[in-house]
């Protein structure tokens, strides 16, 4: 069942993502059921609690955002955050809405970046 194989996801998703070789001989369709699905990771989560999450995470880097477009060094320069696949799950529903996934892959990123340009403060 899904809750059978999922108990084996990270373990799976690890020993992949390091090139080890698999205990298991592993079908195509095994390893799809324990890839959480983007619906697994974010239906039992209220709407709220998802916007409630996110603003936890952005509250400060926003500051020191709006802190560098009027001129004000801020620090620090660099923030590194570690999250689960239900947060970055939810960081990409909340700020890229039309981005499409089905699944949030094992070490995955998301890099976001404020730089100066000629016209201005740029966020990417």
């Amino acid at each position: 069942t899904f809750h059978e194989a999922y108990e084996y996801a990270d373990a799976l998703y690890s020993e992949r993502f390091e090139g080890l070789k698999l205990n298991t001989n592993w079908t195509e369709d095994q390893i799809g059921m324990v890839n959480t699905l983007k619906s697994g990771l974010l239906l039992f989560v209220p709407d709220l609690a998802k916007k409630l999450f996110i603003s936890k995470i952005y509250t400060e880097p926003i500051k020191e955002i709006k802190s560098a477009a009027l001129g004000v060094k801020s620090k620090p320069q660099y923030r590194l955050y570690s999250a689960h696949d239900t947060q970055i799950a939810n960081i990409l529903e909340q700020l890229a809405p039309s981005y499409n996934f089905t699944y949030v892959k094992y070490a995955s990123q998301i890099y976001m970046m404020t730089y100066a340009s000629a016209e201005g403060m740029v966020f990417v």
